[in-house]
């Protein structure tokens, strides 16, 4: 891959939320095709297409007009396509001290938890998603809420995020909620709570369907936590899960080694115990 892909990374992972908060805070649309309106639909299309140079250029040439002054909307996207950090940065921080518009403000802050995120800067990044979480759509303010969490782990803070993910974990939204239970999970085992930590993976295992990957990412880690509590038995029953609902997968595939694994290392346990990965999970 090359430096300027790897250099879209951020953008391309928040370009769904962004596309849909600037969608919702753009101008109304006029009859000028240089409008700030015009132009955000007209790069929302080019990058559709995956023209995304073009989609930047169209709203670099909007700002530089001088039609839509600096407009709020249309700094974010260009803070979410360009390929500089820096820039990005520097852009968002502008949205923020000079719109008026609680949703864009947001918006900026959980574009800059993005790039602080991907640079490294995981306190920084915390701060700006917690931030973030004031503002906008529901979905928003979640999402924000969860990367805030994931933040703080990066950084070290299990504790912190462990408190982080327990509160978003009463949420009665059914795609929050299981992401929130395999987050106190991931900081649970990081603390070395193995055992609390699978438990708390395979309540959001028992969630239901995969929303988001959090079934996969559950089992994963209750197979993980098991496997650290010394419970190679319920690890394997963890792993099993994985081979049968994710087949033809490299999830599946790592599984399957990580259960031959056990397997090996099991081999003064009772057969039953390496059998219990074809059994169906307990949870």
């Amino acid at each position: 891959m090359s430096a300027d892909a790897r250099s879209r990374i951020p953008a391309l992972l928040a370009g769904a939320a962004l596309c849909a908060a600037l969608a919702v805070f753009a101008p109304a649309p006029c009859a000028k095709a240089s409008s700030a309106g015009d132009a955000l639909r007209e790069a929302e299309a080019l990058e559709a297409a995956g023209r995304l140079d073009e989609a930047e250029t169209l709203l670099r040439r909007a700002l530089e007009s001088g039609v839509v002054d600096r407009d709020a909307a249309i700094l974010l996207a260009v803070a979410r396509l360009t390929p500089s950090p820096d820039e990005s940065l520097d852009l968002c921080r502008e949205v923020i001290a000079e719109s008026r518009n609680a949703g864009l403000v947001a918006a900026a802050h959980a574009l800059r938890g993005d790039y602080l995120y991907a640079l490294g800067s995981y306190q920084e990044a915390a701060a700006e998603y917690e931030a973030a979480s004031a503002g906008g759509s529901a979905e928003a303010r979640a999402s924000a809420s969860l990367k805030r969490a994931a933040s703080l782990l990066a950084a070290g803070d299990a504790p912190a995020a462990e408190e982080a993910y327990r509160a978003l974990a009463a949420s009665k939204d059914d795609a929050v909620r299981p992401r929130a239970l395999a987050g106190a999970g991931r900081a649970l085992l990081e603390q070395g709570r193995a055992r609390d930590a699978a438990v708390e993976f395979e309540s959001a295992a028992a969630e239901g369907p995969d929303g988001h990957g959090a079934r996969l990412e559950a089992l994963a880690g209750a197979a993980a936590a098991w496997e650290a509590a010394g419970d190679a038995g319920r690890a394997a029953e963890a792993l099993g899960a994985i081979v049968r609902e994710y087949p033809a997968t490299s999830d599946a595939v790592l599984a399957e080694e990580r259960l031959r694994t056990l397997a090996e290392n099991l081999e003064t346990s009772s057969p039953a115990a390496v059998d219990s990965a074809a059994a169906p999970p307990a949870f």
